[in-house]
């Protein structure tokens, strides 16, 4: 393995609202998250986010080795500021990087695209993903043809030796811009005769259909795998040179588009129609989810007898024995059905597949059905119950750190349905009442208040779904309900531990701790839905250059824990490069979004979090960050950032909130200092990025109501930094008038004495005693959000021009004028 090793933040050491929590030294506790090791055998993914400096070539991929690379002379080709560099590409000069560790044959490859220099006009260039390449330098070709004069086209060709055979092209709905970045897709699969697609858009806009679509049969075709690689060439007419930035590069494994046949259904393929999912947030309709699968896939059913050799005629009974017998990069399809399973993908066993037969319905159900009920007294009494789970948390039992003394059993696994209801867990036969339950492990018995009879009883026998700790892998188009998961040890019912994660329409419900938990980078989370859940929902920790886009996790932590250290919607800690887009984060007891502990370079975007009992979005011990285009109403405070700089928010709706709209707070808590925790340990101590100090902070374009104690507040508690030193700009916002002290405060300003608050309630004494150049609007009498439509239209003339990065953020266009959410 790796000698860096990351472990999963269980809590922190934290000052929150002034109480001081547990000491640093118990952060050792934790899972751990397995990083991959050193590849020099030749792989077949590859992904790459440049986060290095090189300034000869292009170093090593964050996975896929190191690459070759060539070029013409006077170019030049690096690696900085987050983006591999070719600069200097002068008429007629070409350069190409291949990573040679990497091997495929079918795989869907990635890069995005900025075309950083162009000449004024006349200039033609090339950008092209190579895939299969050989040797020889034989290649397949996606490539992007930007011109200065006219729209880009979108081309697939085929080199044998050098030669370049032209396979087809699209003309691309724009042009090529400086500065702005294009993603280019180019998919190949098949040997008998290989199919190729590809497609490109600018980066922000919708992800479009694929654009070109090529079979090629010719006895030329490249059936051998190949390497991976990145080509650019410049035309020979071109009147001066050309400047390109790469990001992103990946590669995937990608399903072969034959179908498959299997006796003795030989007139009949399987489906491979685009999965059925909600077009917006969260898991589609159980069930309808359809998938390509594989020639080579390996099935399994709920319910077998006789051979079970894993074929669609003779499936496994277990997911278990599939996840063993298969080979890296198989695709293991589970046929409709309920699956009372739990299963481990192992290390070493990389790039699978798990998903739903294409049309057919699956649980993995972590309850068995409970039948042998004898009346007792006014309770109902099953035995031979020898099911048990640990309720200790960070190795202490019901630990008062996360258990509320009002729901003193929370931290119990145990759970019960009747009819598919959660019943409430109570500690002993004594308590149980109708709508509750008992369990007694000396005994093996579990006391229930309900009458069984004709009635529909499961109880939890299992602690996890699955533990996947193979790189690379996917899970997609089933539902995870009803698992015990304890604390300490299985942590989630689906928990994701190695780079590359991917999990796609997923339902996880109902289970008694996390619902999913990813731990490593280059991880995807997209349309899934946690709701239920004991604890938290979704938990994302280490997960460097990962995104959770479409997904729902609302209606979590039913067993109440307390809202810190952990608990609520999602909770995002110790990563960079994140992503969050399109969620909806609801009705959470406790938190809804909660970025923690070094989060750096994040985008909360598109975000719907409301009706949490504590915070609806905060960041905390950060920095650099978009927070925009949400909406927090209805929670205790809107937006919080508590010791996290350089973020941006912009046009965010915040309303209903109990205590503040926008909170800004600071204590005593520095990334330099060790006794605090919260570092990361794959950064430097000290780590300039996250000095954890809430500074640079722009608020731009929202609209705040009357609702609660204070729109606007910021205050250091703790070591005196005023909130004129923390660099604040307030401009473009809609406030909510104040003519009473029963609505809330307009702005509060933070003195320098940990205590003191400067109120300011119009816009006109704000600007006056801060800045005059701060342009604020603000409704004439005191308002809900509900009731400030008119109002946004009138503060529309003075917000504030949208950035290019926020407008990229949140899909919309660089310099509108527009408040609040749209």
């Amino acid at each position: 393995m790796s000698s860096s090793v990351n472990k999963i933040p269980r809590f922190r050491s934290v000052r929150r609202y002034g109480t001081l929590a547990l000491a640093a030294a118990v952060l050792s506790a934790g899972l751990t998250a397995l990083d991959a090791p050193a590849t020099t055998a030749a792989q077949a993914t590859a992904n790459d986010s440049f986060a290095r400096t090189t300034s000869n070539g292009w170093g090593t991929a964050t996975s896929g080795g190191p690459y070759s690379t060539w070029h013409s002379s006077n170019t030049k080709m690096s690696v900085n500021n987050g983006q591999a560099r070719i600069t200097g590409l002068v008429a007629g000069g070409s350069s190409v990087a291949t990573l040679k560790s990497v091997t495929s044959t079918d795989v869907a490859a990635q890069g995005d695209i900025t075309f950083t220099k162009l000449p004024s006009s006349k200039t033609t260039v090339y950008a092209a993903l190579e895939v299969r390449r050989q040797s020889d330098d034989s290649s397949y070709r996606g490539r992007i043809i930007g011109k200065t004069d006219s729209n880009a086209t979108l081309q697939l060709s085929r080199t044998n030796k050098g030669k370049e055979t032209h396979l087809g092209s699209f003309t691309l709905p724009f042009k090529v811009k400086t500065g702005e970045q294009v993603r280019l897709e180019l998919k190949a699969t098949g040997t008998t005769q290989v199919e190729l697609s590809a497609r490109a858009w600018v980066v922000g806009q919708k992800t479009p259909a694929w654009q070109l679509s090529k079979t090629d049969k010719s006895s030329d075709r490249i059936k051998a795998s190949g390497n991976f690689g990145f080509w650019t060439f410049a035309s020979g007419n071109n009147p001066g040179a050309v400047d390109l930035a790469v990001d992103n590069l990946s590669l995937a494994p990608a399903a072969a588009s034959q179908p498959e046949v299997t006796a003795p259904e030989t007139s009949k393929p399987e489906p491979i129609t685009p999965p059925v999912i909600n077009s917006s947030r969260g898991a589609g309709t159980l069930g309808s989810a359809n998938y390509a699968v594989p020639s080579n896939a390996i099935y399994v059913a709920s319910n077998v007898s006789g051979t079970q050799s894993g074929t669609k005629a003779a499936p496994l009974g277990s997911l278990q024995k599939a996840i063993d017998t298969s080979k890296n990069g198989q695709t293991i399809v589970l046929r409709g059905g309920t699956y009372h399973q739990s299963a481990t993908v192992p290390y070493g066993k990389d790039n699978l597949t798990i998903q739903n037969y294409p049309g057919e319905k699956v649980w993995l159900d972590g309850t068995k059905a409970v039948t042998n009920w004898k009346k007792s007294g006014s309770t109902w009494v099953a035995s031979g119950w020898t099911s048990s789970f640990s309720n200790k948390l960070l190795n202490v039992a019901n630990n008062t750190r996360f258990v509320d003394p009002k729901n003193p059993l929370a931290a119990h696994p145990d759970m019960l349905f009747v009819n598919g209801k959660q019943l409430k867990q109570v500690a002993n036969a004594a308590s149980v009442v109708p709508g509750t339950f008992a369990v007694n492990y000396a005994t093996d018995q579990l006391i229930l208040g309900d009458d069984p009879t004709n009635k529909s009883v499961t109880a939890s026998a299992l602690g996890q779904a699955m533990s996947i700790v193979g790189k690379n892998a996917t899970v997609q188009g089933f539902g995870i309900r009803g698992y015990a998961t304890a604390y300490d040890s299985e942590r989630a019912a689906l928990q994701m531990q190695n780079i590359g994660a991917t999990v796609r329409n997923i339902q996880i419900i109902d289970n008694a701790m996390t619902g999913l938990a990813v731990q490593n980078n280059d991880s995807t989370i997209d349309n899934v839905t946690a709701t239920g859940n004991g604890m938290l929902g979704i938990s994302v920790n280490s997960a460097y250059n990962s995104a959770v886009t479409d997904t729902i996790a609302s209606n979590n932590n039913v067993e109440k824990f307390k809202p810190q250290p952990v608990a609520g919607g999602i909770k995002v800690t110790r990563s960079r490069g994140m992503t969050l887009d399109n969620l909806e984060i609801n009705r959470n007891t406790g938190m809804g979004l909660w970025l923690d502990e070094s989060v750096y370079d994040f985008t909360v975007t598109n975000v719907q979090a409301n009706n949490n009992t504590s915070v609806g979005i905060e960041a905390e011990l950060s920095s650099k960050g978009i927070i925009a285009n949400n909406e927090a109403l209805n929670n205790k405070t809107g937006i919080l950032l508590f010791d996290t700089g350089n973020v941006k928010i912009y046009n965010n709706n915040l309303g209903g909130n109990s205590l503040m709209g926008l909170q800004l707070s600071q204590d005593e808590r520095r990334q330099s200092n060790k006794s605090f925790a919260g570092q990361d340990p794959r950064r430097p101590v000290p780590d300039s990025t996250v000095p954890w100090l809430t500074q640079n902070i722009e608020v731009a374009n929202n609209i705040f109501d009357k609702s609660g104690s204070f729109q606007f507040y910021t205050l250091d508690k703790a070591t005196g930094i005023s909130a004129d030193k923390m660099k604040i700009t307030i401009k473009g916002n809609l406030f909510s008038a104040r003519p009473t002290t029963s609505t809330a405060t307009m702005v509060a300003w933070g003195g320098s004495d940990n205590k003191k608050l400067y109120r300011y309630e119009s816009p006109s004494a704000l600007s006056s005693a801060k800045n005059s150049t701060w342009k604020n609007h603000q409704t004439s009498t005191a308002k809900l959000i509900g009731s400030m439509s008119a109002d946004r239209t009138q503060a529309n003339s003075m917000a504030t021009p949208l950035p290019t990065d926020v407008a990229k953020a949140i899909g919309s266009t660089a310099g509108k004028k527009v408040v609040g959410k749209h």
